[in-house]
């Protein structure tokens, strides 16, 4: 079976992004832990220093900073050093916790719709306008303006619309546009477990351009999108109470193709 992937991630943008993030991260975790190195981690490398108090008594740090070859002691330089050393440290905790936040992000694969391809048909427009990608394809032999057989897919990147909701709208949409209108009941189908639907719409008469239409939906709930597919018939005018303009046998392979898709996080999909 072969699929044309309407949705795909680059994946090499992504796998450079997570070597990066992987390096940031680790590169935090060093200066993190650089952070709580005891301060005489250099013992018997003049990291010990004894200062002399105005007293004439002797005071032992105990400890001492070695940053870029030098040694700090307990004096002004020694304070210094420790304000350099937290200062550095909250730098790579804030640049950790920002990592952290990001990798489900990172982490998360881009979702891929697969459709069935359409032997035979051609590829009319393919739009990617702001929270909205769609594709549409006609039979090579029909134009792009007098079409009769039509596949329309689109994916809503921004939308947190069900697929119930989205099914409802474009009754009520194609109904106010239409004289003479009918739609089935809302059909539970899952596409790959996630909440799908669909629903037969049809329209006796577009009150703009005089013609009818006949269309099988199906809408699906992404995790990044709302994903909505559209086999029609568009043709002369007709009575929406009688039989319909698309017969039975074609009206199951519209359907036959709509079992076929699937949504993923990876290519191809199981």
């Amino acid at each position: 079976m072969t699929f044309v992937i309407f949705m795909r991630s680059p994946r090499r943008a992504r796998t450079s992004v997570r070597l990066s993030a992987a390096l940031m991260a680790a590169t935090s975790l060093v200066n993190f832990s650089m952070m709580f190195r005891p301060l005489g981690a250099d013992r018997g490398k003049g990291a010990f220093r004894a200062t002399q108090r105005p007293n004439g008594r002797k005071r032992n740090c105990g400890t001492a900073i070695k940053l870029n070859g030098l040694v700090y002691s307990c004096g002004s330089g020694y304070r210094q050093a420790i304000l350099m050393r937290y200062k550095r440290g909250m730098k790579w905790i804030l640049t950790l916790a920002l990592l952290i936040g990001l990798m489900p992000a990172l982490g998360a694969a881009a979702e891929q719709l697969q459709v069935p391809e359409l032997p035979g048909w051609k590829n009319i427009d393919a739009v990617d306008g702001p929270g909205v990608e769609t594709s549409s394809l006609i039979p090579s032999e029909e134009t792009q303006d007098g079409w009769t057989r039509r596949l329309t897919v689109q994916a809503f990147t921004t939308t947190q619309m069900t697929a119930a909701g989205f099914l409802d709208g474009m009754a009520n949409q194609i109904g106010a546009a239409c004289e003479g209108f009918n739609a089935g009941p809302i059909l539970s189908s899952p596409v790959s477990g996630h909440e799908a639907g669909r629903r037969v719409i049809a329209c006796g008469r577009f009150k703009g351009d005089d013609l009818g239409s006949y269309s099988l939906y199906l809408a699906v709930r992404g995790r990044q999108a709302l994903y909505v597919l559209a086999r029609s018939w568009r043709g002369q005018p007709y009575d929406v109470g009688r039989d319909p303009p698309v017969a039975p046998s074609e009206l199951a392979r519209w359907s036959a193709s709509f079992d076929k898709v699937r949504l993923c996080d990876e290519a191809p999909c199981r």
